[in-house]
């Protein structure tokens, strides 16, 4: 990842299409690369289908187990050990300069692109010069695209369905809320919702959102016995946001009844429940009051 890489991507080949920028990460244990693969077949076949400008970076992590035959357009970099999942995507997204224009998404090695998808998503960001931020459902038998069920969403549907497979932003709104919380996500204290802040900031800032209320993205499909697992960071860090976006204080209340159906129900023991409300408490006692400029 050089500076003549980043002069690669400055245009779109026919002017027609702008730059598509992917970020994302793997780990070196274990075998994931037929699932990789995947993904990478699936943004191949966006490519030969439309010609686009598109940049995978790659960063894969655990390198000392091997290496991995992947197409030459597909930029990888390697670490030695283990990074939280937020750190991890901010070294990719800080070693590149993300043009204005450019359409930006973080999908996991995990995930892919159903033919159809990213064509129609970069249409969209293409025809509407204000949309800044974009997003949808994921499932491991995702659909197809149908326009007729795209809407502009509210904060909850950000909350419920924006996640880092089915987030896409335009490269301005990237470069003016930062990338993704180093405290937050897989490998920190919290171990989640490093996706969740980074929507909520994105929904806040954005000229224009839009979601389309279908899976149709693949990735496996949502673990619901994980919700107790990730509670207390999502509680948090919606809670962080409650005074700065709209909704944001109905929000919070609604992840508190969450969290009490969750204990009652057994699925989460009392002792977390009571530890995600003493820190969401101290979270709302040092939450900013008013929304930071974009």
């Amino acid at each position: 990842m050089t500076s003549s890489l980043d002069q690669q991507a400055s245009a779109p080949r026919d002017g027609a299409c702008p730059p598509i920028i992917l970020f994302s990460t793997t780990d070196g244990r274990g075998d994931r690369t037929a699932m990789l693969q995947r993904m990478v077949a699936s943004v191949a076949r966006f490519r030969a289908a439309t010609g686009a400008s598109v940049r995978l970076l790659l960063l894969r992590q655990c390198a000392e187990d091997g290496s991995i035959d992947l197409p030459s357009w597909v930029e990888v970099s390697e670490v030695i050990g283990h990074l939280p999942l937020s750190v991890a995507r901010n070294r990719l997204i800080e070693s590149v300069t993300v043009q204005a224009d450019a359409v930006v998404a973080f999908p996991d090695d995990d995930a892919w692109y159903p033919d159809g998808a990213l064509e129609h998503i970069v249409a969209r960001f293409r025809t509407q010069a204000t949309l800044d931020f974009w997003f949808c459902r994921y499932a491991n038998a995702p659909v197809a695209v149908d326009a007729a069920r795209e809407r502009k969403p509210v904060l909850q549907d950000v909350l419920r369905e924006a996640s880092s497979n089915t987030i896409v932003v335009r490269g301005r709104l990237l470069n003016a809320i930062g990338g993704f919380d180093p405290e937050l996500g897989v490998g920190t204290p919290l171990g989640s919702a490093e996706d969740t802040d980074f929507a909520i900031r994105a929904f806040g800032s954005a000229r224009a959102s839009c979601m389309l209320d279908a899976a149709v993205i693949g990735h496996r499909d949502r673990n619901t016995a994980m919700r107790a697992r990730y509670y207390r960071g999502a509680l948090i860090t919606i809670i962080r946001h409650a005074r700065t976006v709209p909704g944001g204080r109905k929000a919070a209340l609604r992840k508190v009844a969450v969290g009490m159906a969750l204990t009652v129900t057994r699925s989460m023991s009392v002792k977390d429940f009571r530890r995600a409300m003493r820190e969401g408490a101290a979270a709302w006692r040092h939450a900013p009051h008013t929304r930071p400029a974009a």
